[in-house]
């Protein structure tokens, strides 16, 4: 685990946790409340995801797992989830974390690139581009990959986020995007197959 995550001065204060807790708890009970939940986990994971892709070097693409799972303890009181299924919640809450994780990587490398000089260069298969030494035009190609994906196949793309981004099993990600098991293999086998063609340059249909 990153040592900024235990630095006390990188915490939340008490209110932003409560806020986070109860947001959390009323999306479980049906209020419309995601895009609130998903901005205070985006903002938290965005100041601490900063901090320490300063300090990575060039190519990696920080420990996005290690960052979304701890998250949950940072950013949830858990003794305020009486009333709800912990399980579903932490689920809820995860599916935010994995999401703001992909914008925060990809407005990194946006970020890092905007003064570079474009040019040829040779596409990464996916397995490469999920593994941890991705480089920031490599990011960009594949959330554009999967951007496309998501206009063709959503559950697909869905399962490959939470893959790629969170480090999730197929197992895992079915359980947080709602799917069986086995529709979760399905959707994960059309994703790795259309990013892969993507990702080597074969433009979408």
């Amino acid at each position: 685990m990153p040592d900024a995550l235990r630095d006390p001065d990188s915490a939340p204060d008490p209110i932003t946790r409560e806020a986070v807790t109860r947001a959390l708890g009323r999306c479980c009970r049906g209020e419309s409340l995601q895009e609130d939940l998903a901005q205070m986990v985006y903002a938290d994971l965005r100041r601490v995801a900063t901090a320490l892709l300063r300090r990575e070097a060039p190519g990696h693409t920080l420990q996005a797992t290690a960052l979304v799972h701890e998250a949950w303890l940072r950013l949830v009181d858990t003794s305020m989830l009486d009333g709800e299924d912990r399980e579903a919640a932490r689920q809820r809450f995860l599916g935010f974390a994995v999401t703001a994780m992909r914008r925060i990587l990809v407005e990194h490398a946006r970020s890092r690139l905007r003064d570079k000089r474009g040019g040829d260069r040779a596409r990464e298969p996916l397995g490469e581009l999920a593994g941890p030494t991705v480089d920031d035009a490599q990011l960009l190609d594949l959330d554009a990959a999967l951007q496309a994906l998501a206009e063709r196949r959503p559950r697909a793309a869905r399962i490959a986020e939470l893959r790629i981004y969170g480090g999730l099993s197929t197992a895992e990600a079915a359980t947080n995007a709602g799917m069986s098991l086995t529709v979760a293999k399905t959707e994960w086998a059309v994703a790795q197959a259309l990013l892969a063609r993507w990702l080597r340059g074969v433009s979408p249909e």
